[in-house]
């Protein structure tokens, strides 16, 4: 079951979430695949799985650099259902990161682009059992992003959770 929502906000932006239950969490291709995504935030550990593990093997969803399947990345840590594979320095003809996203729109900038009047800076994520950030420009200088969503310029209630979206302030 797949619930999709068409949601306005404040600001007259239309946002289409949908929420995936357990049961359409897919299997994992193979053993190369990453099969959760762990966050360290001021929330503290959020996960998500990305998709299930065969044979009866679990993804390791907890913080734990150290347990050989999972490679770490500052604040994120990605978790394979086997070893994690060992890692080199990329030469200028490796492929250094692989990912397949469905997207209206890709800006090939390295750093966050410069927000503007009344653009949300970050959306964040929350239900009773994790909470994501996702920064989506960088605040003028002398304003900053809140991260209180007390703060928050819209909120909208799901049924397991909240999505607040946060402008410059």
């Amino acid at each position: 079951m797949v619930a999709i929502e068409k949601i306005s906000s404040a600001n007259n932006n239309t946002f289409a979430l949908k929420t995936l239950f357990f049961s359409e969490i897919p299997d994992c291709v193979d053993s190369k695949a990453v099969c959760g995504y762990l966050q360290l935030n001021s929330f503290g550990i959020s996960t998500q799985e990305i998709c299930r593990c065969s044979n009866g093997v679990t993804c390791p969803l907890v913080w734990d650099p150290l347990d050989s399947r999972t490679i770490s990345h500052g604040n994120d840590q990605y978790k394979y259902c086997t070893e994690a594979p060992k890692l080199h320095p990329c030469t200028q003809d490796d492929v250094a990161f692989t990912t397949y996203t469905e997207m209206s729109s890709l800006t090939m900038e390295t750093l966050p682009p410069r927000c503007q009047l009344k653009d949300v800076c970050m959306a964040i994520t929350e239900s009773s059992y994790s909470s994501f950030i996702t920064r989506k420009c960088s605040c003028p200088i002398g304003m900053f992003c809140p991260i209180d969503v007390r703060l928050a310029a819209d909120r909208i209630d799901l049924d397991k959770g909240s999505y607040y979206t946060m402008q410059c302030i």
